[in-house]
């Protein structure tokens, strides 16, 4: 098998009941067993670059206009979801992300987005493109990655869906 990530994450309680998570390679024994035996092989993210098989990357500055409407969440790890969209919208970044697709060549483009309003107003106004998120009708979910990935549609505006496991080969350019 191959896997760009070699660990799972798994939760366990300590002996007081608080739960932590803990790191665990995949070849790893496991009640359920191990999912790989061993490991033959292990690439560094340097040599695929080197082997021309990681895109060059080309990036675009959204400058965040006020700073100050981020806050914290209650574990001080990140910001809270509600902060970063109203920081997003005071920075007009839907724009940004509009004159870039406006601008470019690119064929298959995937962008991510914050919040489903957001991807479904995007894509009412950008032509050849369509919204994709989790609580959406699954067989128009279906028909549209399917036409994502055939051609017919140019640009997806994701919500939290086509991530880790998604593969269409032909993407020629992802904006997060």
């Amino acid at each position: 098998g191959l896997t760009a990530t070699p660990f799972r994450l798994e939760t366990k309680a300590d002996m007081n009941g608080f739960n932590f998570s803990k790191l665990v390679m995949l070849t790893s024994s496991s009640k359920k067993g191990n999912f790989f035996k061993q490991m033959i092989y292990v690439s560094q993210i340097q040599e695929i670059v080197e082997n021309g098989f990681w895109a060059k990357l080309a990036y675009r500055d959204g400058t965040v206009l006020d700073e100050s409407l981020l806050q914290m969440n209650t574990t001080g790890s990140d910001f809270t979801d509600y902060s970063i969209q109203r920081t997003l919208f005071a920075s007009d970044t839907n724009s940004l992300i509009s004159n870039e697709l406006k601008n470019t060549e690119r064929r298959k483009i995937l962008v991510f987005l914050f919040s489903v309003e957001e991807a479904v107003a995007m894509a009412e106004k950008t032509p050849n493109s369509a919204a994709v998120y989790g609580n959406m009708d699954k067989k128009a979910r279906t028909k549209i990655i399917n036409d994502f990935k055939i051609g017919a549609l140019r640009i997806i505006f994701n919500v939290n869906v086509l991530s880790v496991g998604f593969d269409s080969p032909n993407i020629d350019c992802i904006i997060m």
